[in-house]
């Protein structure tokens, strides 16, 4: 059980969004939903690629699932949000997220590569500075749809969860990784990351499960009114 949950449920929670996210741009062909269906195919194969290979460092795989996922979520909060000073955040955030995977590339071009704690915390703070700003706007321009039928409602319900519990979690990180580069790294301390993990795929999970769920929920909905 402790393999699934520390190795396994991350490929899957990506797919299970990669599948129902397809769906969705079956019914509704947004440019931005095809955004995420392409994010989430790729981020699909990387975890995969990184669980397949874990006797080799792939701490590589998942600096560059940060880069990846400061652009594709940066272009399609871009394409949600309408207001103009607001999607020059979303800009600026994403530049901001692609030149700190530049900067720490040439500053760490020879050494060996840990896990960029600081950079998914970065990522945490941006994601939810853009969801946030996709509330404002959902509260601003209240409409007779109900939220249950919105599928960006749920999407960013399903990231708020999701990088919240990742902020405190990659902070964890952060603390654990520095004990590795001061050579104060105990058996105690590879067990509570391993568990840590463990915990973030169980809310990734969760996260992609109210994806799949609102999913087929506005899919059932539309076909009754529509009948």
């Amino acid at each position: 059980m402790s393999e699934i949950l520390s190795f396994h449920l991350e490929t899957v929670a990506y797919f299970v969004c990669a599948t129902f996210v397809l769906l969705h741009v079956s019914r509704s062909r947004q440019v931005k939903y095809t955004v995420l269906f392409v994010y989430y195919s790729i981020s699909t194969l990387l975890i995969a690629r990184a669980n397949l290979y874990r006797e080799v460092n792939n701490i590589e795989i998942y600096n560059i699932l940060n880069l990846i996922t400061f652009v594709f979520l940066g272009i399609y909060y871009y394409l949600t949000i309408t207001a103009a000073r607001k999607r020059k955040w979303i800009i600026a955030l994403t530049l901001a997220g692609c030149a700190y995977f530049a900067l720490t590339r040439i500053l760490l071009f020879n050494s060996v590569p840990l896990f960029d704690s600081t950079g998914q915390v970065l990522l945490s703070i941006a994601v939810l500075v853009m969801v946030s700003f996709f509330l404002q706007q959902l509260w601003s321009n209240v409409n007779e749809e109900p939220l249950s039928m919105n599928f960006d409602f749920w999407f960013s319900a399903a990231q708020l969860m999701y990088y919240l519990a990742a902020f405190f979690i990659f902070l964890t990180y952060r603390y654990l990784t520095k004990k590795v580069i001061d050579g104060n790294y105990l058996y105690e301390d590879r067990k509570l990351l391993t568990d840590l993990w463990a915990v973030h795929n169980v809310i990734l999970f969760l996260s992609s499960q109210i994806i799949a769920a609102s999913t087929l929920w506005i899919r059932y909905r539309s076909r009754s009114v529509s009948s």
